[in-house]
């Protein structure tokens, strides 16, 4: 059970979503939802989209991302595969950090870590006496921040868009049935 309290809190996250509607009607929704990518733009306050998402939707897979009015780099980029099942459809919808912000936030827990570590074996005594700087604790708040924020940010992200394709696609999660 361990592994699995850890694992709800990666910026990863896969589900599979059972819905009674044929596939070609989940293609349909998803393209309906799903406006094409359009690149780089810079995000503005106000701004309207015409789609809640952007990306593609081409026969049976897509790729989506929140159309949003804000910069967030834990945003999730959704990808996911339509199948026929029995009485339905089966969705299978995976949720990733985008590789860049994965390979920076891996790089500031590494060093955070490593630093923290480090200071925890020289300082050790001063530790347990009590007399250790307090500036000695930041690399342990930074790592501590470097969690909270990568984890908190995807899971809000990722637990807005899975509400959203639930709805859109009159479906329940796998598990939830």
């Amino acid at each position: 059970m361990p592994a699995m309290g850890i694992k709800k809190l990666l910026p990863f996250e896969d589900c599979i979503l059972n819905t009674r509607l044929s596939p070609l009607e989940v293609q349909r929704r998803m393209a309906g939802a799903i406006d094409t990518a359009q690149g780089f733009s810079w995000p503005y306050p106000g701004r309207q989209y015409a789609k809640p998402y952007k990306g593609t939707c081409a026969g049976n897979t897509f790729t989506m991302e929140r159309n949003i009015n804000y910069r967030n780099s834990f945003l999730p980029e959704i990808t996911g595969t339509i199948q026929p099942a029995t009485g339905g459809t089966r969705v299978i919808v995976t949720m990733r950090l985008n590789i860049l912000v994965l390979i920076f936030i891996s790089l500031w827990l590494s060093a955070t870590g490593l630093i923290s570590i480090g200071l925890l074996v020289v300082q050790y005594t001063k530790v347990i006496k009590g007399g250790s700087s307090p500036v000695s604790v930041i690399p342990f708040a930074l790592f501590v921040f470097g969690c909270i924020i990568t984890s908190g940010g995807f899971k809000y992200e990722s637990g807005s868009s899975k509400r959203f394709l639930i709805t859109l696609l009159d479906a329940v999660e796998q598990g939830d049935e």
